[in-house]
């Protein structure tokens, strides 16, 4: 008996190269659901449950391994089919060996892995599943294993890196990304062990080297057993917002300088325009102060045009409140009658000279004092 045979194990076979292959195998006979007798002539019993294909696999790992003296074990699986049509998978573990015959003898052990191969299947087809669930979300996701393999990635992931119609699953994320900053490769680290991470916004290299924004969050994911098995990477790619908002900024910047021309401009113009005008109004003052009696109307009307004028140049000049609609109006006690008397009397001239007649009529119910703003009553009343 060897020493293979003297190990746990589910069933024996042993091949003399110059014989037909022998199976010592009623475990593994009845584990297919055949009689003992049925593996009396190995070859034909391995015809009747193993598929041609894997059969011609296992003769080529067997021509091989006897073609290497003195040998290592070697191993090999097989699918087979039971009597009643389910599948049945082994691991085989042989060895090449010389007999006292000096001939060129096999044998080794057979282990039932169908549990573990299930398991793994179900394992494929939950990953699967995972990952036609994951390719439809509505956003930027990845699942990535503890090598940095990609497990599932959303298309919305796939989209933002350029990735559409690849199959990325298996393949590790620093292949795809082999410019990732020692800073994400030292995130993915911490996330690996348990933390949770975020930025609102981060910048990165794309495939053709160009400078992208994303906003993205990297956050463990557990095993049935409670250990990290991996970690999610999520995130949004927002490299046309910032953009944006870079534009905004430099648009600010340029209306600022604006501004600031604007500002230095009315500074200007403030004292320009408003030193003759209170210059003239002096004038006008000092002139009625001793006027003759056909001036006394005439200088009351210019003196009225003239001050009704420097408001609204210091309302214009008042750059910044227009900018911002803080205007603010002057409310104060005056003579209706005495405002609209003016404004008639600065009209006159005007009138005249286009032979038009102008004459002002006041309701007698209007009260003479209101509490308004005279300034703007009367650009109102002029316009």
């Amino acid at each position: 008996m060897s020493a293979l045979e003297r190990e746990p194990f589910l069933g024996f076979w042993e091949v003399d190269l110059a014989k037909q292959p022998v199976l010592s195998c009623p475990e593994v006979v009845a584990l297919l659901g055949y009689e003992v007798s049925k593996c009396a002539d190995g070859w034909s019993f391995l015809k009747l449950v193993v598929d041609s294909t894997e059969l011609f696999k296992l003769k080529r790992s067997i021509i091989l391994a006897s073609k290497t003296l003195p040998a290592k074990p070697f191993k090999h699986n097989l699918t087979l089919k039971h009597k009643e049509g389910s599948l049945i998978y082994l691991a085989t573990i042989g060895r090449v060996r010389t007999s006292q015959t000096g001939h060129i003898q096999m044998d080794g052990t057979f282990e039932d892995i169908t549990a573990y191969q299930s398991e793994k299947e179900s394992s494929r087809l939950a990953n699967q599943q995972l990952a036609s669930f994951i390719e439809q979300l509505p956003a930027a996701i990845a699942i990535i294993d503890e090598q940095q393999n990609y497990i599932a990635a959303s298309n919305v992931w796939k989209d933002h890196f350029n990735l559409e119609h690849t199959d990325i699953a298996g393949i590790s994320h620093y292949t795809l990304f082999p410019l990732t900053p020692k800073i994400w490769k030292q995130y993915h680290r911490r996330a690996m062990e348990g933390e949770n991470l975020s930025m609102e916004e981060d910048s990165f290299l794309d495939l053709y080297g160009n400078m992208q924004w994303m906003q993205w969050e990297i956050k463990p994911w557990y095993q049935i057993s409670g250990t990290i098995g991996g970690i999610i990477l999520s995130g949004s790619k927002i490299s046309e917002r910032h953009a944006f908002i870079d534009t905004i900024m430099k648009a600010m910047m340029t209306a600022d300088e604006s501004t600031r021309v604007k500002s230095d401009f009315l500074s200007v113009m403030s004292h320009e325009i408003r030193t003759p005008l209170n210059a003239i109004l002096g004038f006008i003052n000092l002139l009625l102060q001793d006027p003759r009696p056909d001036q006394i109307e005439k200088m009351s009307i210019l003196k009225f045009s003239a001050r009704n004028l420097l408001a609204i140049i210091n309302n214009i000049l008042d750059y910044n409140k227009l900018e911002v609609g803080k205007i603010v109006l002057d409310n104060v006690d005056f003579s209706l009658k005495q405002l609209l008397v003016s404004i008639q009397s600065s009209m006159q001239p005007e009138a005249e000279s286009g032979n038009i007649e102008l004459s002002l009529f006041i309701d007698p119910l209007i009260p003479d004092y209101i509490h308004a703003d005279p300034v703007r009553l009367g650009q109102i009343l002029i316009t």
